[in-house]
């Protein structure tokens, strides 16, 4: 169970490129800037090394812990120990160390030399066990001294548990003049990298589940310990995690008496903020949480993994403090996580100057806060605070108790320059407060934080809650027990100003709502600060407390009585006018005058929720409460008439009058009908306008409202008046509720709203869809079921085109684990249709009772199906006709026999696909839970008929799919459409919900972040035909398709479905969803999906585990072939790539690059089986060891060395009949210089008895996407620069050998051309350095460059590129055997071409070699001579084929050709020389290319099929690409004596093999 972790000293900035995409970032909040390249990292874990151990226990650990808070060194090996590594049981323990990253290798160097030194002083100390754990005594003695260049900075230890995909950080130490850098939050970063690698090396393709850190505690540390110089305040480090991402867990984690390694008792759990751990929105913004099903399952692993680490006396489940820990978990679905502080109190010191008189400090809050704050009118002088807290002032019976209540703290380093010195206290805020004994009441006049301090956490609810202390505490000193009578406080309007630098917090209203006080509805004004000014108007707000009464009545609101309210302010004002603040009486101010009649016009005073402004334009009157039949007979003819002309959508004004009536108010069986107005006086007329009005009722019977009409006149549309009506009407009937002794409110609020669908834009005032977005901004939501009303009179019809919405209150419930997503239980929703009919037939609306009523009856019985009715958000359709039903749920045998006989069968005739019934009634009927069976779902699409007699509703779709909880997976097995309900989108609605269930499963399971992976089958287009299947596969694929799914590249064989049912294999298709959480990589901007193949195998093992359980297979899966093979194939690949369309093309093969796979047997096998049999000896084929070497941790790691990519095509199991896994049927080998960013390919074999397959297509567009990704790993955003290929030239005449013009057009119709360049081999044997002269050909891509233009374009390639690349490659090759190039013949020929032309010319057909113009003579005596017997032609650039309109090729006479023939060859006088050349005869089989899919006739003009009807990818390529037309194909002269070119060249020449000149080939793919 090894996990991936960052290399062995390796830098902070080396790792995975896709760790990005699964690790979370860490919170951005820091000052501390630390450059990670200079840090360098080592785990443990990963690459053991005891004395880096034993270093980092005696440097770090033993300075910075107690003996007694850490356990043994011994007991850390043990935990690092192989044991360890292979038991599932025991966490991972991780020590990541830190350094310097230029002291890594010295630190090797100081731990090997300690070694050695240590052994040679001691050699009988150390001791090894059977596990290979070294554990030396502990002798601080023994430990040499390490210099400042050698030292481990930082470590930090921490578990990965695998069961519950969960860590657990342990400790983190860092060295004392390196804290404080920036480190802390490096090491979290590579730890949670490393754990996220655990998470997907286990399958967790989302990363970790939680992420925990135990930090102490900061209550009852002890002084010694924190002022310790090796150790940090608790506190600090509190604030250090803070920053980094984490939050405390609100559970008593201190009590648990768990041994962890090197922790006491007295501890704290915090959590790490990952993307995967929820929240819920409050008026406090986001608040996190961890599901307690998470915290239950984490705190058992570790009780479990005490108990099997010997460190409980017994099991968790027989240990009382175990179960009162769940107990405690479970008492809450969610468990909170908190900010700062952590159990360490408040930050601030709070001083009363009222208690603490300090004449400066006054002042300075005075000057430096409340001066730059308010405006000068709103302030007493600083003389008249003075008086008021002097002696003088306490005296009088004038003036209140005047408190100043200041925060501050004591300045730290950072804070220089914001005070004048150091030893005076920062006030960061202050409250100012009155107390006034006559009445017993308070108020706040001044709140006020510094600018800087107003995003400090708690504070200004800290002086409102310290103020109401004190306030209540001065009461109960006079003898008020209970308290102050109330509290209140100054609220500045909306248009006052602040200051730039400091803002008086009583203008922000919600800050004060928040805090618990209301606004009191009156006009208020203070009185005048002193003789000059005039009175002040601000408003009052009232804290709520205890004592404040409220109205039952009214639902339960608060109000003030108004002689409380009368008193407080004539006391107010009489209390200015004795102390002098102002001259004249109270009674002589008209605002006072105001004040009090306003009061007491009222005998309760109402206060007021947010929004806090100067008053609505309207007054709401409800005629229910003050019926006015004037102002009803208005609405009725004004508004109501004009707004619904058709007669039969709105009620008679009589029914409206009756219910209004007495008669109708005490009948329990009719509702009670609101008619709630919203109406405004204006100056020139005494009757009020109707601006607006909602119309609705309360039914007692089931404590349900029903809004039914809602107007508002175009004069305040937009204003929000929709949205108080309807809030009003919210409250009212929730009054209404509360009055029937219903204390929550309402159980349920509905809305009748109009279809989108059935009311057109002209049927209607407004766009249905429109007035849909306003309802459900306010809160409705549509209710999954289709509704139809009772007639409005006994002469109107019933009311069809309606929607049902509901109000989403808080009684609404939640789908568990599914966010935004609400239900309504059936009964709620049967109960209140029920209610509405009998009230339409006690009010002689309807003749007959409902239960007469076919309509109504189909609507009761559409809630026997569900017991949960979803409520759906926009866009609101018709009244959705179809709806889902999951038997899980809700099961029902008649209705899965209905499905199973109508649907299934008919639509799954193939046999051993389609499972017996019994199977499904079996899981539908298991009650008890198993982990290791999976859970079956059927989830059915139902749909009742309208207009007929027939209740039983009609199942037009269905979907059978399971989730396995040991992996965390979702396979979709059945998914079926009625022929009459196709095309209907019901299969796409049917996967998404299926999906949702899916990541609900996953949830309820603790897997925060939903499903692994959702699977679903599908027929293979080429095992099973249109008349095999009821409609054609590859048409089910597209749709599948365009759902998001795609087909995983290796072969499926499901298990048998029923006892004696045979197994399926390559009859279906896997495929996958396409969630967040499937990893891709960016191919030529292209993203291809994976899974990792540990991913896969846990499910295919799952799979056939739980075939095995239910009887479906006789022996265990392990002793099954298909199983083993299964397996296998994942094996080979880490990652397994996911397919575009089509699926399932025929290829009986994969690709495995053993650059990313390596596989020592696999390379071995190709090598002897191909190489060696192709291409001869090994003195002219490249060594294996070379190979080796390259692909080795060593080659990789060396710059020196090319990267060497070996692609094999293996063929698949059931296609090579028992040869194993590992068959090989084809390879190509490339080869990737990073310094010039080109490529080689080297060799292409393909096993004759699969030629003419696509697989040397195949293998090629393998290596483009692969080359492609490496050149921008290495920053070449444009792709590769060039890639070359090596071939052997077309003979001059038959010689019995291989025919290689077969395979140049092969390579020419994938888009290769020849350079116009005599190129040489670099040996490959010291032995005998042999260069043979062969074609290099390269590949048009569109970064070749061109000449000319139109019918004239000519590629070429430059000789600065050509020469880095031979450069390059030389170099290479020649470092490998040990052989210096410098003066080699061959390497000076190429140079001196080089030296001589800025380019060459890209050759079309044929690639012979009287071609290429060697006509180059060297200058200096080393050069190298030709023997010139033939000679070219002198229109040397005519003899090139073509793009558009093909020129002929004219060759020399034929005895040109027979003398070029035998003298190709140079000279070579030195026989087994460095500058040696060897013929190219095809006998001499020399390090080339061979195409054996190209062998014979038949196979090239298979292969030509194959790669212009198979290959999809080819076939868009840019304008320019060539192709091989008719041509230029006879356009190509030979002489006569000449070996002719084979018919077996080119296609037969037919219009459906023909490529034709709109096709290209695809350069880039």
């Amino acid at each position: 169970m090894a996990s991936v972790s960052t290399p062995p000293y390796s830098s902070a900035n080396s790792g995975n490129e896709n760790n990005e995409k699964t690790t979370p970032k860490l919170s951005p909040e820091s000052d501390d800037i630390i450059d990670e390249e200079e840090w360098g990292f080592v785990d443990l874990w990963e690459t053991y090394d005891y004395h880096l151990l034993e270093r980092f226990w005696n440097e770090l650990v033993m300075t910075s812990f107690n003996d007694k808070d850490m356990q043994p060194l011994n007991d850390w090996n043990k935990a690092m120990s192989p044991e360890a590594h292979n038991n599932p049981d025991i966490p991972d323990l991780h020590v990541l160390l830190a350094f310097k990253a230029s002291d890594l290798e010295s630190i090797k160097c100081s731990t090997d030399a300690y070694m050695e030194n240590l052994s040679a002083s001691s050699p009988s100390s150390f001791t090894t066990t059977s596990s290979s754990v070294i554990s030396p005594p502990l002798n601080n003695k023994q430990i040499a001294p390490l210099n400042s260049n050698s030292q481990i900075t930082a470590g930090i230890i921490f578990e990965y548990y695998s069961n519950i995909n969960c860590g657990l950080f342990l400790h983190m130490i860092i060295q004392k003049k390196f804290r404080n850098m920036g480190l802390e939050r490096l090491l979290v970063k590579k730890a949670i990298e490393i754990l996220d690698k655990n998470a997907h090396s286990h399958g967790h393709l989302a990363g970790c589940n939680a992420i925990f850190f135990e930090t102490k505690s900061a209550i009852n540390v002890p002084t010694d310990t924190i002022h310790n110089s090796s150790q940090i305040d608790p506190r600090l480090q509190h604030n250090i995690l803070h920053k980094i991402g984490f939050r405390l867990v609100d559970f008593d984690y201190t009590k648990l008496p768990l041994k962890r390694l090197g922790k006491a008792n007295n501890l704290l759990l915090t959590v790490y903020l990952s993307p995967h751990i929820p929240s819920q929105s409050s008026l406090d913004g986001d608040k996190f949480f961890l599901p307690s099903v998470l915290l239950k399952n984490f705190i058992y692993d570790l009780w479990e993994t005490s108990f099997l680490t010997e460190k409980l006396n017994m099991k968790p489940d027989e240990d009382p403090e175990y179960g009162r820990a769940l107990e405690q978990i479970e008492l809450r679905e969610k468990i909170p996580l908190l900010d700062l502080p952590w159990g360490a109190g408040k930050p601030w010191t709070l001083v009363d100057l009222w208690e603490d008189y300090d004449e400066e400090l006054l002042e300075r809050c005075y000057r430096e806060l409340m001066v730059p704050s308010v405006k000068h009118s709103e302030i007493s002088s600083l003389g008249n605070v003075l008086r008021a807290m002097s002696p003088e002032g306490d005296d009088s019976s004038f003036l209140p108790d005047v408190h100043v209540l200041l925060a501050v703290r004591w300045p730290t380093s950072s804070d220089v320059g914001k005070v004048d010195q150091l030893s005076l206290p920062i006030i960061d805020g202050l409250c100012v407060f009155e107390y006034y004994t006559e009445q017993n009441c308070g108020i706040l006049t001044h709140l006020i934080l510094q600018k800087k301090g107003r995003a400090a956490d708690g504070l200004d609810n800290l002086l409102v809650e310290s103020t109401v202390d004190i306030l209540d505490a001065n009461a109960r000193e006079r003898g008020n027990l209970a308290g102050c009578n109330a509290i209140f406080i100054h609220i500045k309007n909306a248009s006052s100003t602040v200051g730039t630098e400091v803002a008086d917090l009583c203008q922000h209203h919600m800050v004060l709502y928040k805090m618990g006080f209301k606004l009191l509805d009156f006009d208020y004004y203070i009185p005048p600060l002193d003789k000059n000014s005039a009175p002040k108007k601000l408003m009052l707000g009232l804290f709520i407390t205890p004592l404040i009464p409220r109205s039952n009545e009214k639902g339960d609101k608060p109000f003030i009585p108004f002689n409380l309210l009368k008193l407080f302010v004539e006391l107010q004002w009489n209390n200015a006018f004795g102390s002098e603040q102002i001259c004249k009486s109270p009674d002589t101010y008209l605002e006072y005058q105001r004040m009090i009649e306003q009061i007491e016009i009222r005998e309760r005073i109402p206060l007021l929720d947010l929004p806090w402004d100067s008053g609505k334009p309207w007054t709401l009157v409800d005629l229910w409460e003050d019926y006015d039949e004037e102002l009803l007979t208005r609405l009725y003819k004004d508004i109501m008439i004009p707004n619904f002309p058709n007669k039969s959508e709105l009620e008679p004004l009589e029914n409206w009058k009756q219910s209004l009536s007495s008669e109708c108010r005490d009948d329990p069986n009719i509702s009670d009908l609101h008619i709630l107005l919203a109406l405004r006086w204006v100056d020139n007329s005494n009757q009020p306008i109707i601006e607006g009005v909602i119309i609705f009722e309360y039914f007692s019977a089931n404590n349900c409202g029903l809004l039914t009409y809602l107007i508002v006149q175009k004069t305040f549309k937009g204003k929000g008046l929709d949205r108080i009506l309807v809030e009003s009407a919210i409250d009212i009937l929730d009054q209404n509720a509360k009055s029937q002794g219903f204390l929550p409110g309402c159980n349920a609020i509905f809305l009748e709203v109009y279809s989108g669908e059935k009311v057109t834009i002209k049927q209607d005032v407004v766009d249905p869809r429109m007035r849909h977005a306003i309802y459900h901004q306010i809160g409705f939501r549509l209710i999954d079921f289709e509704y139809i009303a009772p007639p409005l009179s006994i002469t109107f019809p019933k009311l069809k085109h309606f929607l049902l919405t509901v109000y989403l209150t808080e009684h609404i419930p939640k789908i568990p684990l599914e966010e935004g997503k609400y239900y309504l239980p059936n009964s709620v929703l049967k109960n209140f249709i029920t209610v509405l009919w009998k009230n339409a037939f006690a009010t002689k609306k309807i003749r007959e009772p409902p239960q007469n009523d076919s309509d109504f009856v189909r609507m009761i019985d559409q809630f026997e199906y569900r017991e949960k009715i979803p409520l759906l958000d926009l866009p609101w359709g018709a009244s959705k006709p179809w709806t889902l039903v999951d038997l899980r749920d809700d099961y029902d045998q008649d209705l899965m026999d209905r499905f199973y006989n109508e649907l299934m069968l008919p639509n799954f005739p193939m046999k051993n696909e389609l499972e017996p019934l019994s199977n499904f009634v079996t899981a539908l009927e298991r009650e008890t839970y198993n982990p290791n069976l999976s859970e079956v779902h059927v989830l059915l699409a139902l749909r009742w008929p309208n207009e007929s007699s027939d209740l039983q509703p009609t199942i037009g779709a269905g979907i059978i799919f399971e989730y396995y909880p040991n992996t965390n997976c979702g396979l979709l097995s059945y998914l079926v459409v009625h022929r009459s309900s196709r095309g209907h989108g019901l299969a796409r609605v049917l996967v998404e919900r299926a999906v949702e269930l899916l990541d609900k499963h996953a949830k309820t399971r603790g897997q925060l972040a939903g499903c692994n992976v959702i699977l679903l089958e599908t027929n293979s287009a080429e095992k099973v035909t249109v008349q095999q299947d009821v409609m054609d596969p590859r048409m089910r694929h597209t749709i599948y398709h365009k759902m998001g799914f795609r087909m995983i590249d290796f072969e499926y064989i499901m298990p048998p479905l029923f006892q004696g049912y045979e197994k399926l294999r390559g009859v279906l298709l896997l495929t996958a969803y396409l969630t967040p959480h499937i990893p891709y990589q960016d191919v030529n901007g292209y993203k291809q999906y994976y899974l990792p193949n540990v991913l896969l195998k846990n499910f295919i093992s799952a799979q056939w585990e739980n075939a095995y359980r239910n009887g479906r297979l006789s022996l265990l899966p392990k002793q099954d072939t298909d199983f083993v093979s299964s397996l296998d194939q994942l094996e080979i690949r880490e990652k397994i790539p996911l397919l575009d369309l089509p699926w399932g093309d025929g290829k009986d093969w994969m690709i495995v690059d053993l650059w990313e796979d390596y596989d020592q047997e696999l390379l071995d096998a190709f090598y002897n089986k191909y190489m060696m049999t192709q291409f001869g000896t090994s003195d002219e084929l490249e060594p294996l060891e070379n190979w080796h070497k390259a692909l080795s941790t060593e080659g990789r790691d060396d710059p020196n060395i090319c990267d060497l990519h070996v692609l094999l095509a293996l063929g698949l199991p059931g296609e090579h009949k028992g040869k194993g896994h590992k068959y090989i049927i084809g390879g190509l080998v490339f080869e990737y210089y990073p310094e010039t960013n080109t490529a080689l390919v080297t060799y292409l074999v393909v096993n004759q008895r699969w030629s003419g397959k696509g697989i040397g297509t195949d293998l090629i567009l393998r290596t483009l996407g692969i080359l492609d990704v490496n050149a921008k790993q290495k920053g070449h955003i444009a792709g590769c620069n060039a890639i070359f290929l090596e071939v052997m030239f077309s003979p001059h005449e038959l010689t019995g050998g291989p025919d290689s013009s077969l395979s140049h057009v092969f390579l020419f119709n994938k888009g290769f051309r020849l350079l116009d360049f005599e190129y040489y081999q670099p040996p490959t044997s010291l032995k005998n350095p042999k260069s043979n002269n062969v074609c290099l050909t390269v590949l048009l891509t569109p970064r070749i460059p061109k000449h000319g233009e139109g019918s004239e374009i000519q590629p070429y390639v430059p000789s600065s590129l050509l020469g880095s690349f031979i450069t390059t490659l030389w170099e290479d090759e020649c470092g490998l055997i040990g052989y210096n190039y410098s003066n080699d013949r061959c390497y000076l020929r190429m140079m001196e071409q080089l030296e001589k032309n800025e380019y060459f010319h890209c050759l079309d057909l044929p690639w012979v070699k009287y071609r290429i113009d060697n006509g180059i003579v060297g200058s200096q005596p080393s050069a190298i001579q030709l023997n010139r017997e033939h000679h070219f032609t002198s229109s040397f650039n005519n003899m090139n084929i073509n793009y558009s309109s093909p020129n002929p090729v004219h060759l020399d006479h034929r005895s040109r050709l027979r003398n070029s023939t035998s003298n190709d060859d140079w000279d070579n006088n030195n026989n087994g020389s460095s500058s040696s050349i060897t013929t190219t005869n095809s006998d001499h089989n020399p390090k080339i290319n061979v195409i054996r899919e190209s062998g014979s006739p038949d196979d090239i003009d298979n292969n030509d099929k194959d790669s212009n009807n198979n290959d999809s990818s080819l076939k868009n390529s840019p304008l320019n690409s060539p192709v091989l037309s008719p041509q230029s194909i006879n356009s190509i002269r030979l002489p006569p004596d000449s070996t002719p070119l084979s018919p077996a060249l080119y296609p037969t020449l037919s219009n459906s093999t023909l490529i034709q000149k709109s096709s290209f080939i695809s350069l880039d793919k």
